[in-house]
């Protein structure tokens, strides 16, 4: 089972509120579950809201950053 934390960057900067999810499917399920918001993984920075760290068995800690609005890029038409 995997577990995340959710670090929290709407508040203080000093002392942000982490949030510990077991068993969650995904980094943005788990910062649905703990902030009870749907976030993205793309985004401009200013709309950086949470970092979500966990481990995959016997892996690296990994990291991802979520923003509060995706940013819309062109797709490309496959030519």
């Amino acid at each position: 089972m995997t577990e995340y934390r959710v670090v929290d960057l709407d508040g203080d900067p000093d002392d942000p509120k982490e949030t510990i999810i077991t068993g969650g499917t995904s980094p943005e399920g788990a910062a649905r579950d703990a902030l009870g918001l749907v976030l993205y993984r793309s985004g401009a920075k200013a709309n950086l809201r949470a970092k979500v760290y966990f481990q995959v068995k016997g892996g690296a800690t990994n990291m991802v950053r979520l923003y509060t609005q995706a940013i819309n890029r062109p797709q490309s038409s496959g030519e």
